[in-house]
């Protein structure tokens, strides 16, 4: 699954940082940057689309693009969670396991 989530998040951004390299001639970093920007919401405003094209483009791939990066965000939320169940049964297990073991001495 995470695979899957770092591949959706490289994919998304190559499409903005392909669009707005063709769309506004921005060099390949500045389209990158742009494009990083945009969708983790932090958008400074240093950069921003002039033209139609890349104006409906951006309307476009901020909402496509926010939606999926919260989904990535909340799969990778939820692994995290389910390693921490993991590990918290793993050391009950164990106190348990060492409990026994002094109750037996």
């Amino acid at each position: 699954m995470r695979k899957k989530i770092f591949t959706l998040f490289i994919m998304l951004f190559l499409v903005g940082m392909f669009a707005y390299h063709s769309f506004e001639k921005w060099s390949w970093i500045d389209s990158l940057y742009f494009s990083v920007t945009t969708l983790t919401t932090i958008g400074y405003g240093d950069l921003y689309p002039t033209n139609d094209v890349s104006k409906m483009f951006t309307i476009f791939y901020v909402i496509g693009g926010i939606s999926l990066v919260l989904y990535a965000l909340s799969s990778i939320q939820r692994d995290l969670i389910n390693i921490e169940e993991r590990v918290e049964d793993v050391v009950k297990k164990n106190i348990r396991r060492k409990s026994r073991k002094n109750q037996d001495n």
